[in-house]
């Protein structure tokens, strides 16, 4: 496999030291673009590079970059969803999937002060699977209190599995680590 993500708000110094720091070493590579169209030609570029490999794209954020609609490279508020769409299209082509090259693609999107997803909540009804990650900061459930300070991620859509499932993160110095999972714990 090759992963690529692309990041449209962080250097590639940060990612680099992320890298080091969680232990990745092979088929990470590494973008700055800031135009969906720029990001897919990349993908269609490592494709051809690396033939008999699958990629995997992460997108990092969905709300930073630009759908070049605007040669100016203008976000608008349907940026993303137009963002989503060319992912999506992109991943389900037909012929990509005939010839063994179709791909994954996580999105990440940006959140408001509230801990909600940023956007129209158009973007969940067009993806496959939607996830939201929060940090548990304070509980009036005693049985919660151990996981205090983890992230917690929980599917709120799967279309090829359950939905409502949870897990909880600890953040180590080597990354998150599982510390607890199930059915709305």
């Amino acid at each position: 496999h090759i992963a690529y993500y692309n990041s449209a708000e962080e250097s590639k110094q940060q990612l680099k030291l992320t890298a080091e720091r969680i232990g990745l070493k092979n088929g990470f590579i590494v973008g700055q673009r800031n135009s969906m169209p720029d990001i897919l030609d990349d993908c269609n570029k490592l494709q051809e590079k690396y033939p008999n490999k699958k990629l995997i794209l992460f997108v990092d954020s969905l709300q930073a970059i630009s759908d070049g609609r605007f040669s100016t490279g203008r976000i608008t508020s349907r940026t993303a969803e137009e963002n989503i769409d060319q992912l999506i299209s992109f991943c389900k082509d037909e012929a990509k999937i005939k010839s063994g090259k179709a791909m994954t693609a996580i999105a990440i999107g940006q959140t408001t002060k509230e801990g909600k997803m940023a956007g129209a909540n158009a973007l969940r009804h067009k993806v496959d699977t939607f996830a939201e990650m929060s940090i548990l900061e304070k509980t009036k459930d005693p049985d919660l209190d151990a996981f205090v300070g983890c992230r917690i991620i929980e599917v709120g859509k799967n279309r090829f599995g359950g939905a409502g499932r949870q897990a909880f993160l600890k953040m180590e110095p080597s990354g998150l680590e599982l510390v607890a999972q199930g059915s709305m714990i």
